[in-house]
């Protein structure tokens, strides 16, 4: 075999690891405080879940002090063709409204089509219009 071919080879098999470990994400979860084993990241991958999103929406949850997410619900909702970024923005809307809303019940009105951010904000409008 030729040098470049065994370059080639060895850098193939190098961006093929890098893509299925995504040890820097990882990394993030690590100094986040967000859990997540390295092996979760990579099975992630595998079902064609993108680890980035559920990883990113968990840690945004958190610096917003919402920290009772469950991952796998996030990655199921992701399957079920649900907007991971909506119920986590929604999530973030209800409780800077001081509404009660849970993740499940978040992730039914997004496979609903609605949009929770703004019926959230609808919502404390109204209670706030009622109450004044």
């Amino acid at each position: 075999m030729s040098s470049t071919l065994i370059t080639t080879s060895i850098l193939i098999l190098i961006l093929l690891f890098l893509y299925y470990v995504p040890f820097l994400l990882w990394l993030a979860t690590k100094s986040s405080g967000v859990e997540f084993g390295l092996i979760e990241l990579i099975l992630m991958r595998l079902r064609k879940v993108p680890p980035a999103l559920i990883v990113k929406s968990l840690i945004t949850a958190k610096e917003a002090g919402i920290s009772d997410i469950d991952k796998h619900i996030l990655e199921a909702h992701f399957l079920a063709g649900g907007n991971v970024t909506n119920v986590i923005q929604g999530l973030i809307a209800a409780k800077k409204a001081g509404l009660k809303l849970t993740v499940q019940k978040a992730c039914k009105a997004d496979l609903s089509g609605i949009d929770i951010v703004e019926a959230a904000e609808t919502v404390a409008k109204n209670r706030n219009s009622s109450n004044g």
